[in-house]
């Protein structure tokens, strides 16, 4: 999920349908509108994810299984429950401000409680498996890798890559003009300077 969210990331607001030219919308607007849509493919995707598999990528890399109280994987309707329910309570609706202010809450029931709202909700939790040392080496690599990245992209270095200056200039190389020795002789007997 942290890597689809990276790549939707990368997306910049104005590739979204409502600000193609028929809506101007200001800043906010566009970062609100970007994360509903975001948010939206982060939901289908992990509910997809959990109804089939019973783990998103991050997860499974992690070794954390979503089952329900009775041991078996979630349906889609309860996979989609949750995932809605993550994506309000947990991510505040794709904004930063909420976003930071919803994950502390949540971390705050799980220490609390031992269970996070979405899956009091659905009458599921998320089970960490047995794994190995070096599976839990590879998978902070991993995430850190991916944050890592993340941030360079926030900070704007690839913003050229992904959208180039719109005046850009071909490099030309300025070659000198051919020297007519004719001219250059005419010069030196009438006492003048080339420049």
């Amino acid at each position: 999920m942290l890597l689809l969210a990276f790549v939707l990331e990368l997306l910049p607001t104005k590739w979204v349908p409502a600000t193609w030219g028929v809506v101007d919308l200001p800043e906010f607007a566009s970062e609100i509108l970007s994360g509903f849509v975001t948010g939206l493919v982060l939901v289908i995707v992990d509910t997809l994810c959990i109804a089939r598999f019973g783990a998103t990528p991050g997860k499974w890399l992690y070794r954390i299984q979503v089952i329900t109280f009775e041991g078996q994987r979630p349906d889609y309707g309860k996979s989609f429950t949750r995932a809605a329910a993550v994506f309000v309570a947990g991510l505040g609706f794709g904004l930063r401000l909420f976003s930071a202010l919803f994950s502390i809450i949540a971390w705050w029931r799980v220490h609390t409680r031992r269970l996070t709202y979405w899956d009091d909700l659905c009458m599921t939790e998320a089970r960490q498996m047995p794994r190995s040392l070096w599976r839990l080496v590879g998978a902070v690599a991993c995430t850190v890798g991916i944050m890592c990245v993340w941030t360079e992209v926030q900070m704007g270095i690839f913003d050229d890559l992904l959208d180039p200056p719109a005046e850009s200039v071909p490099f030309v190389e300025e070659t000198p003009e051919p020297q007519d020795p004719r001219v250059g002789q005419y010069l030196l007997q009438n006492g003048e300077s080339r420049a």
